[in-house]
């Protein structure tokens, strides 16, 4: 029987619409409540309707007094009267566990909705080469390196935003005191509440990194608390070691790379014309004096860079020569 199910069945019982079947479920839970919490003695029953029924038949009936009632009678109210309490024994205790399963589904009403009805999440990918900028549901961005990626529900809900990740990820979190911000990498997990700041971390890097640009995050490794970040600070944990080095960060450097459109760091140029070809919708035709020949670039470029001036900074860094046969293909040679 789920929580739900419960709830409804006490609540039926409590207005007189529960089936017998569901009467006699609630009466054995009773018997089992009574043998455990509700067991009085017949002396202590007998104890409890003589101290308790006059005062009772003194508020219900005030005009009347009870030291002129016969023995007779008194002892056949105290039968009535433990009739009574017993009844309402019971519907205290049906009214105790209905309020504590209410209690326990407010406080754990997010975990339940998420089992319920959860909530789809999305996953974005930066390819090989790009940079891409991603708004989540909260209006925070982030920014992913070429090769990262980042999980996150496409809506928030209950106090806390989280988002899991891989790679390098720069983020500008929105600020909202109500609801934190968790970053969840390989290796750490990261608490803000608004800031902004770079995480580096993924299943094949030694060491993780986290950078603060702006405000201050916390920062935790396996459940152990590692500490607050200030702006202008970084911790890196090194996997192997299991040691945590903190020392002050060059913000700028940071997210120099965050306002561009592609990154490269010791690529084959081969793979530069690829994405200059994704990128431009033009044809790069490779001519090499030497096929075994091997040229690697490193640099970024941003979205306002035109295909010429691309193709002007790698033949000033790699010493390539370009010529367009037209408006879709380019003639490349190598040196």
């Amino acid at each position: 029987m789920t929580i739900d199910q419960l709830k409804e069945l006490l609540q039926r019982y409590l207005t007189g619409k529960a089936t017998d079947e569901e009467l006699q479920i609630v009466e054995r839970w009773f018997h089992r409540s009574e043998e455990k919490e509700y067991f009085l003695s017949e002396e202590k029953r007998q104890e409890v309707a003589a101290r308790l029924l006059p005062r009772l038949r003194t508020i219900a009936h005030p005009e009347e007094g009870y030291s002129s009632l016969p023995a007779e009678h008194l002892s056949e109210n105290k039968g009535r009267f433990f009739i009574f309490i017993r009844r309402w024994q019971r519907v205290a205790a049906v009214l105790l566990l209905l309020f504590g399963v209410s209690a326990i589904i407010y406080r754990y009403r997010i975990t339940l909705l998420d089992r319920i009805d959860p909530v789809p999440q999305q996953t974005v990918i930066a390819g090989p080469y790009e940079i891409r900028s991603v708004i989540l549901p909260d209006s925070s961005r982030a920014v992913l390196k070429s090769g990262s990626r980042i999980t996150y529900p496409v809506r928030y809900r209950g106090g806390e935003r989280r988002v899991s990740m891989e790679g390098v990820v720069f983020y500008n979190v929105s600020k909202d005191p109500s609801s934190v911000f968790t970053v969840h990498s390989t290796q750490m997990d990261i608490r803000v509440l608004g800031t902004s700041f770079v995480v580096s971390d993924s299943q094949r890097a030694t060491s993780a990194v986290v950078q603060v640009i702006s405000g201050r995050v916390g920062v935790a490794h396996e459940g152990a608390d590692m500490g607050e970040l200030k702006a202008g600070k970084e911790l890196v944990y090194d996997r192997s070691t299991g040691r945590a080095l903190r020392r002050n960060a060059d913000s700028s450097q940071a997210i120099a790379w965050i306002h561009k459109t592609f990154s490269f760091e010791e690529t084959p140029l081969e793979s530069v014309f690829a994405a200059m070809e994704s990128k431009f919708g033009v044809r790069c035709i490779i001519r090499k004096r030497n096929p075994a020949v091997v040229k690697l670039f490193t640099g970024m470029f941003s979205e306002d860079d035109t295909l010429k001036d691309i193709l002007l900074a790698l033949s000033l860094s790699t010493g390539i020569r370009y010529a367009a046969i037209d408006k879709t293909t380019i003639e490349i040679h190598y040196p």
